[in-house]
């Protein structure tokens, strides 16, 4: 991207800022479904598990006020599981990854 008023290229975006808790809580919800049962088709059960450990692993700790932002957050950035697609747990946790990274 071009600076106007210098003429050179303006800094990149920083990338090594901490990420928000409701980011933090879909990565680990994707790293557990990886971890457990990526190649089978996902469950609702299983997502609710994974996501629920996660929860508690992420938030152990914070304000009770910011782990209810952090949740509500997360759960609305949710992507809908492909049940028709028959999606599987690993895939469905790169889409995760993905949202988790806009957020």
């Amino acid at each position: 991207m071009m600076n106007r008023i210098r003429g050179g290229t303006t800094a990149p975006a920083r990338t090594d800022l901490p990420q928000s808790h409701a980011a933090q809580l879909l990565i680990e919800t994707a790293v557990r479904l990886e971890a457990e049962t990526p190649f089978v088709v996902l469950a609702e059960r299983d997502l609710d598990a994974a996501y629920d450990a996660a929860a508690e692993q992420v938030l152990a700790g914070v304000p009770s006020a910011v782990s209810a932002q952090a949740r509500s957050c997360a759960a609305a950035a949710l992507p809908r599981v492909r049940y028709e697609l028959l999606e599987t747990a690993g895939e469905y946790a790169l889409r995760l990854r993905a949202v988790a990274g806009e957020l």
